[in-house]
C-alpha cells in the first residue's frame, strides 16, 4: 500500500521492477491521449497494460495517522466506477470516468448540498449556508445551542443522527434565531445535527461527552 513490492523494493516506471524512476502506482498512461502525459503528478509518462488484460481488484488505504488519547481523524473517500454504454470500448469509459469524478468533486465541494429526498421548488428562496449557523459548546455534556445569522423569522426542522445513520431525536424551532437542545439522554459519542430550512440542509457535527 506504500508503492513497494513484498521484499521492500519500490515500484519503478515501465515494468515495476528494475527501473530507475520510483512510482507509487502502475499504468499511469491515458488511452485517450496516446503517448501524452496529461497528469502533472505522473512521472512515468505513457505506461499502460493493454497487452495484459484480465481481472483487476482495488484496495483503498489512508494514513498513516498518529492518534493520541481522545483524538479523532475523519476520512472521506469515494469509489467512482463508470461504464460507457455506446460500446466504443475502454477509452470512452475512461473519458466518462473523468467526467463523473469532476461531478462528484463539484458536489462534494458544495457547502450547502441539496436535499435529495424532496423536490426543489422554483422561486426566490434564500439559500442557507454552513456558516449561517453555529453550534456550541462542542463537545457538550447536556445542552447544545444553535444560533443563526439569518434575518427574519424562519422555521427550522432538525434531526440528530448517530454515526450509524439512526435518527435519535427530531423536532422543530420557529421564530427564534437561537435555540437550545437537551442532549442529556444521548449516549457519549459523535452525532450529526441536520438542520432543514426551506429546501436547504445544513449539517453540523458535535460530540456528546
Amino acid at each position: 500500500m506504500n508503492g513497494n513490492w513484498k521484499d521492500g523494493t519500490p515500484f519503478t516506471c515501465g515494468g515495476g521492477y528494475g527501473g530507475t524512476i520510483n512510482t507509487y502506482w502502475a499504468y499511469s498512461g491515458d488511452p485517450n491521449n496516446t503517448g501524452v502525459n496529461t497528469d502533472p503528478n505522473n512521472t512515468c509518462g505513457y505506461w499502460i497494460e493493454q497487452s495484459t488484460p484480465g481481472d483487476r481488484r482495488m484496495i483503498l488505504s489512508s494514513g498513516p495517522f498518529t492518534l493520541n488519547a481522545g483524538q479523532m481523524q475523519e476520512v472521506e473517500y469515494a469509489f467512482v466506477t463508470s461504464f460507457d454504454s455506446s460500446g466504443a470500448g475502454g477509452a470512452m469509459s475512461l473519458g466518462k470516468l473523468k467526467t463523473d469524478i469532476q461531478k462528484i468533486n463539484t458536489f462534494y465541494n458544495l457547502v450547502n448540498k441539496p436535499n435529495c429526498l424532496q423536490a426543489i421548488n422554483v422561486g426566490l428562496t434564500e439559500v442557507v449556508k454552513q456558516n449561517d449557523f453555529a453550534l456550541f459548546p462542542n463537545p457538550a455534556k447536556s445542552i447544545i445551542t444553535i444560533s443563526s445569522t439569518i434575518n427574519g423569522t424562519i422555521k427550522i426542522n432538525y434531526e440528530i443522527v448517530d454515526v450509524l445513520g439512526k435518527v435519535v431525536m427530531q423536532n422543530e424551532n420557529t421564530g427564534s434565531d437561537k435555540f437550545s437542545i437537551n442532549i442529556n439522554d444521548l449516549n457519549s459519542g459523535i452525532y450529526f445535527l441536520r438542520l432543514q430550512v426551506n429546501n436547504s440542509v445544513v449539517v453540523k457535527k458535535f460530540v456528546k461527552e
